[in-house]
């Protein structure tokens, strides 16, 4: 298996527990409001008007965090390319190979 196998083996078993873990947290919280709505009187309170509503928010900052990590995306790739002729891979030098050892009856001799 290459390194890049392994690495999306590994990103999509991450992946796959945060989203067993939100659903987790979602049947609890979803268990919590059931358990104390009726308990809650009911309050006029109202949203303010010049306020966007909640998931326009979250939508609007998600889109914002997706143009940073692009952004950081592209900087890193040419970073990379920046410093690349730094980077240059040289071979190992191999050893020599070492001399057989001479048999016993040779040095005898």
């Amino acid at each position: 298996m290459s390194v890049i196998e392994t690495l999306n083996k590994v990103e999509t078993q991450a992946l796959d527990g945060i989203k067993q873990a939100q659903e987790t947290a979602l049947g609890y919280t979803k268990s919590a409001v059931e358990t104390v709505a009726p308990y809650v009187p009911e309050l006029p309170v109202s949203y303010p008007e010049q306020l966007p509503e909640p998931a326009v928010l979250v939508d609007n900052l998600f889109d914002f965090a997706g143009k940073v990590l692009a952004a950081q995306r592209t900087f890193t790739k040419q970073l990379l390319e920046t410093v690349a002729p730094l980077a240059v891979v040289k071979p190992e030098a191999k050893p020599a190979p070492k001399a057989a050892p001479k048999a016993k009856a040779e040095a005898a001799a």
